[in-house]
């Protein structure tokens, strides 16, 4: 049972939301390690408060939905194409659904782009699969090692997650990890950082010490968001169909993947890390009052991180009120809180 505690403090002012909660045991994820890094108070409202803004993020709703797609596509290899367009129907509606819940606290250039973006996501996911059919043909797939969940328990704390796709080489007979990313642009600034990349490295990490899996080798599979909109005379179907075909037509553009090659160093080097990040969270947990937003160091610098506003702003600088809960919602406890980030 997780420890709560009720004390108010200067940025918890009178709501209706349960009170901080810390967790008897740290489970940390790839996610949550590096939020911590990014911004501590960040981090304090999203995994002690628990709080999640009402709306969601248009790049982050299409990196879920591609996700959960091509895990379907990777685990089911056989669906008919028939049974495969109802479902990725199906996801766009989810898709459509959920941009119409946030436009409430979108501008309209938000939402307009928010809605673009959307409507991009049937036939991009088309053109992936045209040009990725012959997966099959070199990879061995097993369906367990399709988002293979990992829980490595080590001293004081866990380190949890799941792997994208952990398919067998035909061809050398040994396990490589695919990790699927959605990007506007791919540029050689970000090739150049993906061996620092702290998920790409947790989730080596996590295959060999959670699901006894040693893959030497991760395959950065990034696909380019489609830029090309809708025409006034044009159908959702035949814009689906305009944008498969360019996916289709220009691969080279829309498809990067890069083999990535890992040494026992790295890994190593990435537990070490995460050791360290743990020790950061102790030295507050004890040293600090923990339930006190300004115990956790805010990182201005990410107010404003690639010119969008941080949604957990409002709270560091108006605190936690009556005013500001209406654009949060709280979940149950420190287990439910969702790792997207």
């Amino acid at each position: 049972m997780a420890k709560k505690i009720n004390n108010q403090y200067p940025l918890l002012r009178e709501n209706s939301f349960r009170p901080p909660e810390l967790p008897d045991r740290m489970v940390w994820s790839a996610s949550s390690l590096k939020l911590f890094r990014k911004c501590k108070r960040k981090w304090y409202w999203k995994y002690i408060m628990r709080l999640k803004p009402k709306w969601t993020d248009s790049n982050l709703l299409i990196g879920t939905a591609t996700h959960e797609t091509l895990a379907m596509w990777y685990k089911h290899p056989k669906i008919t194409p028939k049974a495969f367009r109802l479902k990725l129907k199906k996801e766009y509606a989810k898709l459509e659904s959920e941009i119409q819940i946030s436009a409430d606290y979108f501008d309209q250039d938000e939402f307009e782009k928010a809605t673009t973006v959307v409507r991009t996501f049937q036939g991009m996911i088309k053109g992936y699969i045209d040009i990725y059919q012959k997966d099959s043909k070199q990879w061995v797939i097993p369906a367990k090692n399709v988002e293979a969940h990992f829980l490595v328990e080590l001293q004081d704390f866990n380190f949890k997650g799941f792997v994208d796709l952990i398919p067998i080489s035909r061809k050398t007979k040994k396990p490589l990890i695919v990790e699927h990313k959605t990007a506007s642009k791919i540029g050689d600034s970000y090739i150049d950082r993906l061996p620092l990349d702290t998920q790409v490295r947790a989730y080596i990490f996590g295959a060999k010490k959670g699901l006894g899996i040693k893959p030497t080798e991760v395959v950065y599979d990034v696909i380019r968001k489609c830029q090309l909109r809708r025409k006034s005379d044009e159908t959702q179907d035949d814009f689906n169909d305009r944008i498969a075909l360019d996916y289709a037509s220009r691969p080279d553009f829309y498809f990067f993947r890069e083999n990535l090659k890992f040494s026992k160093s790295d890994i190593d080097s990435f537990e070490y890390e995460l050791h360290k990040t743990h020790a950061e969270y102790q030295f507050v947990l004890h040293d600090d009052d923990p339930c006190n937003p300004a115990s956790w160091i805010c990182s201005d610098h990410v107010c404003n991180e690639f010119f969008k506003t941080c949604p957990y702003m409002s709270l560091c600088l108006n605190g936690l009120d009556r005013g500001t809960q209406k654009i949060y919602v709280q979940s149950e406890s420190v287990n439910d809180v969702s790792e997207e980030e």
